[in-house]
């Protein structure tokens, strides 16, 4: 058989391999493109987009003020937290903690003990799992679970959200609004969970990128992180309170009436909720 023969005879498989391929990459494109819009990752170290203040609340910034405000994730740990909480009492600052629901079930009197010491809760979801890793009823499912498990060890329903990692979800960021809470990120990160992090490592990255209004990331639990992690915390807490102060930089709460009247499909019928400072009962 010529070669011409046996090109010709080739050339239909060849034709339909090649319309497979090309089929195979547009699906993946296009499967892609769907996962992106739907989930939408951003980078939390980045200001948050105009579009996402305005459609879904994303905040990163406190409203009219010169100061800035503390907050720690991945608590509650039955070491760290109440190492944190020490520390804040004697530098009389408030912050607020950002709580995982599987964490929270664990330990449940730290929790409660946040929350008495004064300062402000949000919702860390219920397994701390990256959203874009999740099928949008999943990610609901974390959500709702997670606020469920906060509210009901220590009583309050917190409006504040911040996703595992900063990283958001179009699914995540419609059921926050759609239940009355804001999402929030931060504008400096610590980035005290890293190996070769120190005290004066914290520090240095926080102080150098504070800002009027902005919203400080740390962490008091190393469950997700490095072990031993929130000893550094608890010793350069000091010296970022007092590096910011010295800038006429004071800490701030996240909100003024630390914002408990999130609605939730759970029953919440006994929990209180702040309203101008004041604990009253839901109906």
């Amino acid at each position: 058989m010529s070669r011409k023969v046996i090109n010709e005879a080739h050339t239909p498989r060849s034709a339909e391999v090649s319309a497979r391929r090309i089929a195979a990459r547009a699906a993946t494109a296009v499967t892609g493109a769907v996962l992106l819009a739907y989930h939408l990752p951003i980078l939390a170290s980045l200001p948050a987009p105009s579009w996402l203040r305005r459609t879904f609340g994303v905040r990163d910034r406190l409203s009219g003020s010169v100061g800035m405000a503390l907050t720690f994730d991945d608590g509650p740990d039955p070491h760290g937290t109440p190492a944190v909480l020490e520390a804040l009492e004697s530098l009389g600052v408030v912050a607020t903690f950002f709580l995982v629901g599987e964490r929270v079930e664990r330990y449940p009197s730290v929790a409660r003990e946040i929350v008495a010491a004064g300062h402000g809760i949000g919702a860390h979801g219920y397994r701390h799992l990256p959203q874009p890793l999740l099928a949008p009823w999943a990610i609901e499912e974390d959500l709702e679970r997670g606020l469920s498990v906060v509210g009901e060890v220590t009583g309050l329903l917190p409006c504040h959200f911040r996703p595992p990692y900063g990283i958001v979800s179009l699914p995540g960021l419609a059921w926050v609004r759609r239940h009355g809470g804001s999402t929030w990120l931060w504008t400096t990160d610590g980035r005290d969970w890293e190996r070769n992090a120190t005290p004066a490592s914290i520090a240095g990255k926080i102080l150098r990128r504070a800002v009027a209004g902005g919203v400080i990331l740390l962490h008091d639990g190393d469950e997700y992180g490095t072990c031993g992690s929130w000893e550094n915390v608890v010793a350069t807490l000091p010296v970022i309170v007092q590096g910011l102060q010295a800038r006429g930089l004071h800490i701030r709460p996240l909100s003024d009436n630390r914002c408990y009247a999130c609605s939730v499909s759970c029953d919440s019928r006994r929990m209180p909720v702040t309203t101008g400072g004041i604990e009253v009962a839901r109906d």
